[in-house]
């Protein structure tokens, strides 16, 4: 593997619920609607993001299978389409809110 992060977005089915809770300072956090999967050289980050782009939780993982593998246990879903974009699309995307 290069040392350079590979990123990928995809989002959940309409209707996709999560069988775990996010929460942040004991509050829950919105439900996910979209994924981001950031593979860097230490292991992957999946992050997750509401429908209106708030933060919605992420968690790191040993390799890319075990975070496939979360997000299928997570959300029962193993058939997304994952699009590859740069860093730079990655930052964009998870920098906007609904409606930008």
């Amino acid at each position: 593997m290069t040392g350079e992060t590979q990123w990928r977005i995809a989002e959940l089915p309409e209707g996709s619920l999560s069988r775990t809770k996010h929460t942040w300072n004991g509050e829950p956090m919105k439900p996910a609607r979209h994924l981001v999967l950031a593979v860097y050289p230490d292991g992957p980050m999946i992050y997750r993001y509401a429908d209106d782009w708030q933060f919605a939780g992420d968690t790191w993982h040993q390799d890319t299978n075990a975070a496939l593998e979360q997000i299928d246990f997570e959300f029962g879903v193993s058939d997304l389409k994952w699009k590859i974009v740069t860093e730079a699309e990655a930052t964009g995307i998870m920098m906007r809110r609904k409606g930008d």
